[in-house]
């Protein structure tokens, strides 16, 4: 795994324990004032809502980046073998019907499968 896809997974994994964190100051918050009824409204909201927003964040936003990222650095760990084959091979001073085919999805050279 990837740098980038491994922030994105460790945010995902956090996401819900800050929603936690939210839950216990809006508890906090709503227990310091207890001598207007009407004030503790606000802070049960944010109780009640504050894990709500950490599992949405988790898992709409930054377990998909993660997810996706992890994809398109498989893809390139795939990829990169190839291309490094076909600069190498255009390099070279070789038939150009040799080259041909190692342009093809196998090459014959080194036997290195391309993508479909």
């Amino acid at each position: 795994m990837g740098p980038a896809a491994g922030v994105g997974l460790v945010g995902g994994d956090r996401a819900p324990a800050w929603g936690r964190i939210g839950t216990i100051l809006g508890t906090v918050t709503m227990s310091a004032d207890r001598s207007d009824p009407a004030k503790p409204g606000p802070a049960m909201a944010t109780a009640r809502l504050a894990p709500l927003y950490g599992a949405l964040i988790a898992n709409l936003v930054r377990l998909p980046i993660a997810d996706k990222l992890q994809v398109k650095l498989e893809a390139a760990d795939v990829a990169r073998p190839r291309i490094i084959d076909g600069i190498l091979t255009i390099r070279d001073p070789r038939s150009p019907t040799r080259s041909a085919k190692c342009a093809s999805p196998t090459c014959p050279a080194t036997g290195a499968k391309g993508l479909p």
